[in-house]
């Protein structure tokens, strides 16, 4: 079944290429012109057989024979070359028609061999190669009539059939077949030139669409990488804003900042300069690599608005780019850095101050467009933020720390205060089927928690065969110890259900303790205000000086309970010597 198929003219054999519109066409209408010449062509065989054999002409037996098996092979065989295909048919049709023009004469077959002969070459190949066959079957048919008229070949196969040997007779044949053969050969040639001409035009439309095809396809391809190449950067400079904005130790923004920077765009160099406090130097504070390194041990810095592009940026405000440094006269040429050829700097502005500017370089020369620099200008905002941020945070901290500090001197000197006041020793111990017993020692764990203010657990000796584990829990207000709860469990392990309640319990109880505290210091100035109120109540009672004295000097130390009292106002001073009076 694919044998059949492939016979058939519509299907394209291997090796021709398909875009070849007019070569496709060609070879079709050879392989129709075969297949239709077979049938055909084995009828006149077999006629022709039976014919020659009659007159004993061997040859032209062996001849046909050959062409019946060639114009088989040619229809059968579509893998063979085209060119030896139509070559051999229009051969076979060449030499047919010479074969019947000198057996027949003018009167015979031969001129509609030639014919077609003619047809199929303007069909198979270039009109050119058409014309040439067209002027080589008149020049055959001229020949071999020139050879009959003088006898050159013998006649007697044809004498029945006319006087070949008759000049005018050749010369009005062929005329008549000259004036077919051009004017059939003059349509075909048109014909096939406009197929030619439109299958050539299809041709180039289709390569030209193909082309802008491709074009199309390498604009959209280059802008998509382009498009993908840019959403890719600002994904990594989202990643990179955020892992600045995470940063809280200002002295390790830049550092870390750079790095990525560098690391992330593939960049060659990238450093942050800061502006000192004068305004006349950009100083590096920040670098990558080795060059950085060595860069900050020698103290780096540019002079604002004088040197270099940071030196310029600085100064401005505004973003610079250097495409070709070479040829940048306000580029700065770094020894360090003897392989830069694009350099891009963008000011860092604090609340419309220039603080200094982020730098990049890279290898390649004309490597930073105008998105990049956008770019660049919003990680060094970010940048900006940040370092604010953490500044922020570290000066919060210090009032933080600061007030934490006064809030635990505060406490530890309330507490030492109430202490001294009440003279009392806070310190009590249970034990199970004992009464509550004032503690007048302090444990080992319990003196380590208080000086580590931290807790303490620890295995105890015990007498016998109990063992047990102490526990001491420091109890700290606002970052002060006020004391230690010490706990003790007769157990090869302190429980951590019961540890952790201690540890709950320390806490609440320095807040019971705070508020007990500040209870009992509200109650003596509550009395304190009371015994001064009464007091100054008895003395408002008495109008005179000696009286107010007298009472002042009882009340006080009736309500205050001392041993003594005495209220006095000051002495007057003796009057002065008159010295001029004594010397008169």
């Amino acid at each position: 079944m694919a044998f059949i198929n492939s016979l058939k003219p519509s299907t394209t054999p291997e090796g021709l290429d398909p875009e070849n519109q007019i070569q496709v066409l060609r070879e079709r209408s050879l392989q129709t012109f075969l297949l239709i010449a077979l049938p055909l062509g084995l009828i006149a065989y077999i006629i022709s057989i039976d014919n020659q054999l009659g007159n004993n002409n061997f040859g032209l037996v062996a001849v046909y024979s050959f062409i019946f098996v060639w114009i088989i092979i040619a229809a059968l065989v579509r893998s063979l070359p085209y060119i030896l295909r139509s070559a051999s048919v229009l051969f076979i049709l060449y030499l047919l028609g010479i074969l019947e023009l000198i057996t027949s004469g003018p009167v015979g077959d031969g001129r509609f061999f030639l014919l077609a002969f003619i047809i199929l070459s303007f069909m198979a190949y270039e009109p050119r190669v058409g014309w040439i066959n067209l002027l080589l079957s008149i020049i055959s048919t001229a020949v071999i009539g020139l050879l009959m008229t003088i006898d050159v070949i013998d006649q007697h196969a044809i004498a029945n059939q006319a006087n070949t040997g008759n000049v005018y007779g050749w010369i009005s044949s062929s005329v008549i077949f000259i004036i077919i053969s051009i004017l059939t050969s003059v349509a075909v040639a048109a014909i096939t030139k406009g197929l030619s001409e439109k299958f050539s035009e299809q041709a180039k439309l289709t390569k030209d669409l193909l082309r802008e095809r491709v074009t199309l396809e390498e604009m959209v391809n280059e802008r998509t990488q382009v498009i993908e190449n840019r959403l890719t950067q600002m994904d990594t400079a989202s990643q990179v804003s955020r892992d600045i904005l995470s940063m809280t130790d200002a002295r390790m923004i830049f550092d870390e900042a750079v790095e990525m920077i560098k690391d992330r765009f593939n960049f060659y160099h990238a450093g942050v300069f800061l502006v000192d406090q004068r305004g006349e130097f950009a100083v590096l504070h920040s670098a990558t690599g080795e060059a950085g390194r060595r860069m900050l041990e020698n103290h780096h810095r540019l002079r604002v608005g004088e040197e270099g592009i940071v030196g310029y940026v600085t100064s401005k405000g505004q973003p610079r780019v250097s495409q070709l440094t070479d040829e940048d006269s306000v580029h700065y040429h770094n020894p360090l850095l003897p392989h830069t050829r694009s350099e891009m700097a963008v000011p860092l502005i604090l609340r419309d101050h220039t603080i200094g500017a982020l730098d990049v370089q890279s290898t390649a020369s004309s490597a930073f467009s105008a998105d990049d620099v956008r770019l660049m200008q919003a990680i060094a905002d970010q940048l900006v933020l940040a370092y604010d941020k953490a500044q922020l945070l570290s000066e919060l901290q210090v009032r933080v720390d600061e007030l934490t500090s006064t809030q635990q001197q505060f406490t530890r000197n309330a507490w030492q205060s109430h202490l001294q006041s009440t003279g009392k020793h806070y310190a009590y111990k249970y034990k199970p089927d004992t009464a509550l017993q004032i503690a007048d020692d302090i444990n080992p764990e319990a003196q380590k928690a208080l000086e580590t203010s931290s807790p303490i657990i620890s295995k105890v000796d015990g007498n016998g065969q109990n063992q047990e584990q102490a526990i001491a829990i420091p109890i700290r207000l606002r970052n002060e110890t006020l004391g230690v709860l010490n706990i003790r469990y007769t157990a090869a392990t302190s429980p951590q259900e019961q540890n952790e309640i201690a540890n709950a319990v320390a806490d609440r109880l320095a807040v019971a303790l705070e508020s007990a505290r500040l209870m009992e210091e509200i109650q003596s100035r509550a009395e304190r205000e009371r015994l001064v109120g009464e007091i100054a109540a008895k003395v408002r009672t008495s109008t005179n000086v000696e009286g107010i004295m007298r009472i002042a000097a009882e009340e006080i130390g009736q309500k205050l309970g001392v041993s003594s009292v005495t209220v006095q106002l000051r002495p007057s001073s003796p009057p002065a010597l008159d010295i001029s009076e004594e010397i008169a």
